[in-house]
């Protein structure tokens, strides 16, 4: 969706510059996206991110 990073294909350069003049030009897209990534960052790969995930399973285990 866009939202921390773009996904361009590897062999579309016009396409990759076409996003980089619009983050050089938009100095509020790039601090949305840059906050987007590191929140999504900070959730996924914190080392609190894998115990988070193994105490939600065991409850959902114990509590099945």
């Amino acid at each position: 969706s866009n939202v921390s990073g773009m996904l361009i294909d590897h062999s579309n350069e016009d396409a990759f510059v076409d996003f980089l003049e619009k983050l050089i030009a938009d100095s509020n897209l790039r601090q949305r996206m840059s906050a987007a990534a590191r929140e999504y960052a900070r959730k996924h790969f914190s080392p609190e991110a894998p115990i988070q995930a193994y105490i939600e399973l065991l409850s959902r285990m114990i509590y099945a």
